[in-house]
């Protein structure tokens, strides 16, 4: 009798890049049922779930929920050292940044996270941690050599494919979201 075992490949990278999708999903998801539900019934989907919450659960939405809005936050140490202080202060940025993605306060923030723990998880999957340490160790010293030794050209086409990102985006900004009253965005988001 023989069994077969999957064993999954799986990192903490990996799993932290996966959790971050998955949150900016179902944020995305339930900005976009309040969106809907708030253009079919003219009532915000805040209010539903705060009254449901009261009545089938029992929990206040302001004490439980409302916290959550506010980015978590490390207590800096940097009195003890410099190295401990510095550590602290990027796990803060960073914290906050993926609060603010999770969020969805920056579409633009968000899309670049989104890439982001994309590619983090497919290389977490594909890789172990020691590989992965090794690929940052390299990358940290070829990048900026090669990045130094770039041809003029590629300033050239980097500047002009800024120039087409914006023109895309105020043209979606004006096709899209300028058709939607502002009125109607504040109270369904």
């Amino acid at each position: 009798m023989s069994s077969a075992v999957c064993v999954a490949k799986v990192t903490l990278l990996s799993l932290l890049a996966n959790g971050t999708l998955i949150a900016i999903a179902l944020s995305a998801g339930y900005r976009t049922a309040s969106f809907v539900y708030h253009a079919a019934t003219h009532k915000t989907l805040h209010e539903r779930v705060r009254r449901e919450m009261r009545e089938r659960a029992g929990l206040d939405f302001n004490e439980h929920l409302l916290p959550l809005r506010e980015p978590p936050v490390i207590a800096c140490r940097a009195h003890l050292s410099r190295v401990a202080g510095a550590l602290e202060g990027g796990a803060n940025v960073l914290l906050q940044t993926m609060w603010q993605a999770v969020m969805l306060e920056s579409i633009g923030l968000t899309l670049r996270v989104f890439v982001c723990a994309y590619v983090l998880s497919k290389l977490g999957a594909q890789f172990d941690a020691l590989q992965l340490a090794w690929l940052a160790f390299v990358t940290l010293f070829i990048v900026p050599k090669l990045w130094s030794l770039r041809p003029p050209i590629v300033d050239e086409k980097i500047a002009m494919a800024r120039v087409h990102a914006r023109h895309a985006w105020m043209a979606a900004k004006e096709r899209v979201l300028s058709q939607i009253p502002p009125s109607v965005l504040a109270k369904a988001l």
